[in-house]
């Protein structure tokens, strides 16, 4: 059959076949398209919606799970300074062959604002009189302050000493009281790899110790949580010492904020709690796609993270074995810095504030160094909230401020309060942060009932603080006053510069009852 131009076409395609196929091509294109919008409007709908993640148990030293950089941070823990004494509330130590035995305690599951929190554990280093792995101890290089100190008289408490070696560690596991009925843990016979290579000329002797289990409470439904926990000393073997604790595991998956996905690695790194679902567990989110930043230095299980305009909340079961993200639909207000009646034209914050209900939310940009921007409006969900770590430019002075410090250990814990939530958001009207309240002046050392005789030394420690804000002033600075710049690389690889200016330092002046001046001097904050 001929066409009317000419060319010839099969015997199948008659215009009812072309037709259906030109349908069946252009149809496909909407098709798709429908099937695109379909997907992208369920994200948008689970966007909205509380989503819980599962989250896998990994050991932070698993090169695999956790690459480098990484496990440098989330190697932090608890640490400990040791002591020449032992502590009276310890019932029972074991027989030491140690001349100069190392004793010492630390606090796990400490809470950031309940001074009356924690669990104190007490443990004492030991040696064991056996030669090291490979054959007798090998000389090392010896410190200046080594040299210094061999080289005084021995009424001045010089001369040569020979080094302790530290390998037997009695740690309080059981919490009783008495290290005698606890496992003795050994140096660590194949300990991960880099965690000695931070070794330092001055503190030679480092030991990494078996891990040891200890079980945290967390209620009668629940039970307890197991976490496994490695000691690591850095001592001079000369009766001075550090030991630190790496919780070993951490909890790692994937979660979803909005349309983005993460990798989510939940870690307890500079506080041990032995839970998962604490405020300050530290919470590292890295972009999947690697289209966004990483977390910030900051980052905690408690930071409230906005994405897309939406800003959400996370949460953890006690054992890590879950993050639930939700979405907030709540109310917004806004806090402002006000002058206080000051004149001044430049004012701003930055920092972290926590609110009632336990949620981290960020003012501006608190870089680990200095704030890039201190913005005078911050926009937040309505409710009370505690301010944790502020910095604050009011016109020519900036001022750190962070929470009041509580007493010494050794002082009354009943008489100790948490801080209250004096920073209140409402969506009628903003809250104006204007330190117009009048500082005062507290002293925590020496306490009042303190007595002192002639001839004895006194210590004082004091604090610049806005009781009412619950703050306590622990940098003042001159921003007329520049000094130096300090330089350092940014996660992108950028050098970014931080200016450093004049500290303004208070003069205190010290005065007998009759208005004598006895002492005075200039106390540097912090």
């Amino acid at each position: 059959m001929q066409s009317t131009h000419g060319a010839s076409q099969p015997a199948w395609a008659t215009p009812l076949v072309l037709a259906w196929l030109a349908a069946l091509t252009f149809s496909s294109v909407p098709a798709a398209a429908a099937e695109e919008k379909k997907e992208a409007a369920e994200k948008e709908a689970a966007a909205e919606k509380e989503a819980v993640f599962q989250m896998q148990k990994i050991s932070i030293f698993d090169e695999k799970a956790v690459d480098e950089k990484l496990r440098a941070e989330l190697g932090s823990g608890e640490y400990a300074f040791c002591e020449n004494e032992p502590n009276e509330e310890v019932k029972a130590y074991p027989k030491l062959k140690s001349k100069h035995p190392l004793y010492g305690s630390v606090v796990l599951d400490r809470s950031y604002f309940d001074p009356n929190s924690g669990i104190k554990y007490y443990f004492v280093l030991d040696e064991s009189g056996e030669a090291p792995p490979g054959g007798e101890k090998k000389s090392e290089e010896k410190s200046f302050w080594q040299r210094f100190r061999e080289s005084l008289p021995g009424w001045l408490g010089g001369g040569s000493e020979e080094r302790c070696r530290y390998d037997r560690l009695y740690f309080d596991a059981n919490h009783d009281l008495d290290l005698t009925n606890d496992l003795v843990l050994a140096p660590m016979k194949n300990p991960p790899s880099g965690v000695l290579e931070d070794r330092q000329p001055s503190s030679p002797n480092q030991c990494i110790f078996d891990c040891v289990t200890l079980q945290f409470e967390v209620d009668q439904e629940l039970g307890k949580c197991s976490l496994k926990i490695m000691p690591r000393l850095t001592s001079d073997g000369l009766g001075e010492g550090l030991l630190m604790f790496t919780a070993t595991e951490a909890r790692k998956g994937t979660i979803r904020l909005g349309k983005r996905e993460y990798t989510a690695v939940l870690a307890q790194a500079g506080t041990i709690t032995g839970r998962f679902d604490r405020p300050f567990t530290t919470l590292r989110l890295t972009p999947v796609d690697g289209t966004a930043k990483p977390s910030p230095w900051y980052s905690l299980l408690s930071l409230a993270r906005e994405v897309d305009g939406q800003l959400y909340t996370l949460s953890a079961t006690p054992g890590g074995e879950q993050i639930t993200v939700t979405p907030y639909r709540g109310e917004f207000g806004e806090l402002q810095v006000g002058s206080g009646g000051r004149e001044m034209q430049k004012v701003g914050v930055a920092g972290l504030i926590m609110s009632e209900k336990g949620t981290l939310c960020a003012l501006g940009n608190p870089e680990f160094w200095q704030p890039t921007e201190k913005s005078p409006r911050h926009r937040l969900p309505v409710g009370d909230y505690r301010p944790l770590q502020l910095e604050v430019d009011l016109g020519q002075v900036r001022l750190d401020l962070s929470p009041m410090r509580q007493p010494d250990d050794d002082s009354d814990h009943a008489a100790r309060k948490p801080p209250g939530y004096p920073i209140k958001i409402s969506k009628e009207q903003p809250f104006i942060l204007d330190f117009a309240n009048k500082p005062t002046v507290a002293f925590s050392k020496p306490r009042a009932e303190q007595v002192y005789k002639p001839g004895d030394t006194i210590q004082l420690e004091a604090m610049l603080t806005d009781p009412a804000m619950g703050l306590m002033v622990s940098r003042l600075y001159d921003m007329t006053r520049k000094q130096r710049e300090f330089e350092y690389r940014d996660d992108e690889g950028k050098t970014v510069k931080i200016p450093q200016y004049a500290s303004l330092n208070p003069t205190v002046v010290i005065a007998d009852s009759s208005g004598k001046q006895v002492a005075g001097g200039e106390m540097p904050f912090g």
